[in-house]
């Protein structure tokens, strides 16, 4: 059986090895020495098939503010200005993409299509993927928490990766490297990252909450518990009466799914024969 080597995220090797003695950060140029000379940043690159010729902008993508706030005396940008970029630039590639690849879908649907992939929860699956999360530069608070893992950190990374790569190359080549990762995901996984069934699963809460309107004149209700594991248990409850409980880390992404649960096995209508009988007894 195959082992997997995990990565230790680069913040991680970064304050051991300065407090080790092997690094000082007197200069942002020992820095960047350390971050372009580091193994995990390898990955990333392949999977979009985009090697950085500068490697300052690469820095500014991976540099979330904490970092910036830990090391003041280097004068370091965050990523935060690549991130607002990015958003922006996946946005419309994204669209590029939905438009010749789904040219049936009305404009509606395109526009909820897009919503179902350019959102926190896709880009964090998409760095998640990339690896992106351990080459992330964090301070000591946020390397401590687990920053690395955490899907806002993700997502956000990503999207300043992206920006980055359209300020050194432009649009084609942030086009280029976005698709070379879908590529790359659908290799790996045997399927592809955008797909009809991410419209459905998006579009779900909104279709439950028009039935559950036009039925019983209310909307539904998703009664979240945040478990000792740090997931999030999540029931949905129509009138008062459970319909289903599903346990995941993203309360967003329990509720779609409970949703379109509650759609695909018309639990809704069952809930609506229960009350109408009730109703005759009466």
């Amino acid at each position: 059986m195959q082992q997997t080597t995990l990565l230790r995220p680069l913040t991680a090797d970064l304050y051991e090895a300065i407090s080790q003695g092997s690094l000082t950060l007197k200069t942002g140029h020992n820095l960047l020495k350390f971050l372009t000379s580091h193994p995990n940043l390898s990955k990333p690159q392949k999977l979009l098939n985009y090697t950085f010729k500068n490697d300052m902008i690469l820095m500014e993508a991976l540099t979330h503010t904490s970092f910036v706030h830990e090391f003041k005396s280097l004068n370091l940008k965050s990523n935060e200005k690549l991130e607002f970029l990015g958003d922006a630039i996946l946005g419309l590639i994204v669209s590029h993409y939905l438009m010749d690849e789904f040219p049936d879908l009305k404009e509606g649907e395109l526009s909820k299509f897009r919503s179902s992939l350019v959102n926190g929860q896709s880009f964090a699956e998409l760095a998640s993927f990339l690896g992106l999360g351990n080459c992330l530069l964090m301070g000591k608070g946020e390397c401590k928490n687990q920053g690395h893992e955490k899907k806002a950190l993700l997502a956000d990374g990503f999207e300043a990766l992206l920006g980055a790569i359209y300020r050194e190359g432009g649009f084609d080549a942030a086009q280029d490297a976005f698709f070379s990762l879908l590529q790359s995901w659908k290799n790996e996984n045997g399927e592809s990252f955008i797909k009809l069934e991410k419209l459905s699963e998006f579009d779900a809460k909104s279709r439950l909450q028009e039935m559950t309107m036009a039925l019983f004149k209310e909307l539904p209700e998703y009664v979240s518990t945040q478990l000792e594991d740090q997931t999030f248990q999540v029931e949905l409850k129509v009138l008062g009466k459970s319909l289903a409980t599903l346990k995941d880390t993203s309360k967003k992404k329990a509720q779609r799914q409970l949703a379109q649960k509650a759609i695909s096995e018309n639990l809704i209508e069952k809930i609506n024969k229960d009350n109408s009988e009730g109703n005759n007894v009466n």
